[in-house]
């Protein structure tokens, strides 16, 4: 798709041909679908689906992600208005950056006088930070509303661990790739000690990209009743009518 299409519906706040999805979070104890992932999709009106990780990047390199993740936001907040279910939605880097974040949010959550604790925010490193201060502030600020605040994609490696050290996390999305050291008997002893470690850490989790019965069952037979799991193996992603069948 033309960049500069894309460009110029955010820049005039176009959003008509924007739409949410939802992909289930199972609840491995209860098995019962207890939460989902908002996300965004664009089709323009000619039917053309955009990916989204091209008008994603896009949004961030002209620093307009604010203004999607903001939308998705608000989506997020409309639907666990009318159904009390956990919903996370993302907000890149480049948003818990802005200085001006939490007036930007000032006029949407005072619409909606409700429980945050319901919404979680997933930070998503696409782009490295550039300015901790600003970002830690708009994090702590998120979580006093009542936010649960996740770090996405979570794996072990530098860069996680030190966002874990120095954000105010309550919960991890595990990245696909850990997982699927599953495969090999050394990536099982692996995963038990990240277990270990995840339950020292107290904090909520979720398995993502979960592909089949044996990671279920692995999962469930191997980590504390706080885990949710993501995955084309629970659903794909459905749109809303589709999921409000399901919950």
């Amino acid at each position: 798709m033309n960049k500069d299409y894309i460009l110029n519906k955010l820049k005039f706040n176009d959003f008509s041909e924007i739409y949410h999805v939802f992909q289930p979070q199972l609840n491995p104890i209860k098995n019962s679908i207890d939460g989902a992932e908002i996300l965004t999709r664009w089709k323009t009106k000619d039917n053309i689906f955009i990916n989204p990780i091209e008008f994603i990047e896009i949004a961030e390199q002209n620093n307009l992600i604010w203004l999607l993740d903001l939308l998705s936001l608000q989506k997020a907040l409309t639907f666990v208005k009318d159904n009390k279910i956990k919903i996370s939605t993302n907000f890149s880097i480049k948003t818990l950056e802005r200085p001006t974040l939490m007036n930007d949010l000032s006029k949407l959550l005072n619409k909606y006088d409700q429980d945050f604790s319901f919404i979680t925010i997933e930070i998503t490193e696409t782009v490295s930070p550039t300015d901790i201060l600003t970002l830690k502030k708009n994090l702590l600020e998120l979580k006093k509303l009542g936010f649960d605040i996740f770090l996405d994609d979570f794996s072990i490696d530098f860069a996680n661990l030190k966002a874990l050290s120095e954000y105010p996390i309550t919960g991890l999305k595990i990245d696909r790739s850990v997982i699927k050291i599953l495969n090999s008997e050394n990536g099982k002893k692996i995963l038990y000690a990240l277990f270990l470690f995840l339950e020292t850490l107290n904090v909520k989790i979720v398995f993502e990209g979960i592909e089949n019965a044996f990671e279920v069952n692995f999962l469930k037979e191997n980590t504390n009743k706080n885990i949710f799991i993501q995955g084309f193996y629970i659903s794909k992603p459905l749109l809303e009518k589709d999921f409000l069948t399901i919950i």
